[in-house]
């Protein structure tokens, strides 16, 4: 994003990254939720203020009040949302919606009370992000049936998982179903969509509960990376990722392990808080945790990431080990 005129605290150098961003890591570190603020607040305001400025003869009294918006702190639960993914992509392609259109929709959010649960994206809402991912369009279950599991799964982190219960809730808003008839569990997120992630479906609880947590690590990986790049260009190497089974640069393996990681210590929560879920957990913790720590192993040894790209690697991999 290029630089605006609001401030935003400067992050120093060497050690203290990492005691900053660490908590984007992982809910067994600290999260800088002042940090967080910053960050998106700051996000958001500079691409309101930029919006504004170009659309104000069409928009008139809206245009004055969104400027006036993007001149305070906007709180994170209201700028982490869809509505400021529409203000940045309609900078971005000019014909992608009507400026009154994503006007609306910001002024919509920047006087509703916020909301952590997890919603479905409204009709006119799935067509703009679309095409979102890979993942077959379409969803076999009813909105109902969606949201029924949406509960049951994060009811199990609730119970099972605390931590990562509020890893989900802190930036997950809303879920884009697809179509998993095919057996394949698939999930994406993107990040153009601020809390939009897509899902597929039917999926038993266990296994929803797993793909909010890699979601959420994704979501939270997204914030920090609004601060600074994670990989510095300087490693060209390949590396093989058992998540997609091609080789791959040392960027992608790191938002690979960040989220793989995440799994794994979601799945020990499970374990150890004696879930009955027919063994899910426990299997796919012997099965992930072999491949987050080859991933851990390619991180360790490359000189490709940044300050930011190391304290994500390595706070991760501190608790996984």
């Amino acid at each position: 994003m290029t630089s605006t005129a609001h401030s935003m605290r400067s992050l120093p150098a060497s050690d203290p990254v990492a005691a900053a961003v660490r908590g984007f890591a992982c809910p067994f570190e600290p999260l800088d939720r002042e940090l967080q603020q910053a960050i998106v607040s700051e996000y958001a305001r500079g691409y309101l203020g930029l919006f504004a400025g170009r659309h104000r003869e069409a928009l008139g009294p809206v245009a004055e009040a969104l400027e006036k918006a993007s001149e305070t702190d906007i709180p994170f639960d209201t700028a982490w949302d869809i509505s400021f993914g529409r203000v940045r992509r309609a900078l971005q392609t000019a014909a992608a919606e009507s400026p009154q259109a994503v006007a609306a929709a910001v002024m919509r959010r920047l006087d509703e009370r916020p909301d952590r649960s997890v919603r479905l994206l409204a009709p006119d809402e799935a067509m703009l992000v679309e095409p979102f991912d890979e993942s077959p369009p379409g969803c076999p279950w009813r909105g109902r049936q969606v949201l029924a599991r949406c509960s049951d799964a994060v009811e199990l982190l609730r119970v099972h998982s605390p931590r990562y219960g509020a890893w989900v809730e802190n930036v997950i808003r809303y879920v884009l179903p697809r179509d998993g008839s095919d057996g394949m569990m698939r999930s994406a997120s993107s990040m153009d969509w601020p809390g939009v992630i897509s899902a597929s479906f039917p999926c038993g609880p266990a296994a929803l509960a797993e793909v909010l947590v890699h979601e959420a690590s994704h979501q939270h990986l997204n914030i920090v990376r609004r601060l600074g790049p994670i990989a510095n260009g300087d490693d060209h190497s390949l590396y093989h990722s058992p998540l997609k089974g091609v080789p791959r640069p040392i960027q992608a393996i790191l938002v690979g392990f960040h989220a793989i990681a995440n799994m794994c210590l979601f799945y020990r929560d499970c374990v150890d808080s004696s879930i009955d879920d027919g063994g899910y957990c426990e299997a796919n913790l012997r099965r992930h945790r072999e491949d987050a720590l080859r991933m851990s192993a390619h991180l360790q040894t490359s000189t490709g990431l940044t300050e930011i790209g190391r304290a994500i690697a390595d706070s991760a991999s501190k608790h996984l080990l």
